[in-house]
């Protein structure tokens, strides 16, 4: 908490990488997750796509929702997301940006387990706004 009471922002204290297959397309991938200031929010950047676009995690870039959530904007989408979602509400990850190369972060065993030890060992930080 902040000293006027208000929840701090979170972000990681260093980055994370991770690579698996895609559970909708089966295709292997690889994701990093970095540290982002304040206010940046849960964002996924299509680092294997020409100019390397950026989605943010939110309603308003929702694409799809057949078996998966899909995020998309122009003809850059990122599927799968609430596998990695889950674990970073779980542990109040505000502010963080998710470097993917390819369509859909590694769905690992399908849970969130992996993602989860990976974030604890990175560390969390409270951010001041």
């Amino acid at each position: 908490m902040s000293p006027n009471g208000e929840r701090l922002q979170r972000t990681l204290s260093s980055g994370i990488t991770l690579d698996g297959k895609g559970l909708h397309t089966g295709k292997p991938v690889r994701a990093t997750l970095r540290p982002a200031p304040v206010g940046t929010g849960i964002v996924f950047r299509r680092v294997d796509l020409q100019d390397q676009p950026l989605l943010a995690a939110t309603v308003d870039s929702v694409a799809g929702t057949s078996w998966e959530t899909v995020l998309g904007e122009g003809e850059a989408t990122v599927g799968t997301i609430e596998h990695l979602l889950a674990p970073l509400t779980v542990f109040g990850i505000d502010n963080v940006e998710i470097r993917l190369e390819g369509p859909e972060p590694p769905a690992l065993d399908g849970s969130g387990r992996e993602w989860c030890d990976l974030i604890l060992e990175a560390g969390i930080e409270d951010q001041a706004g």
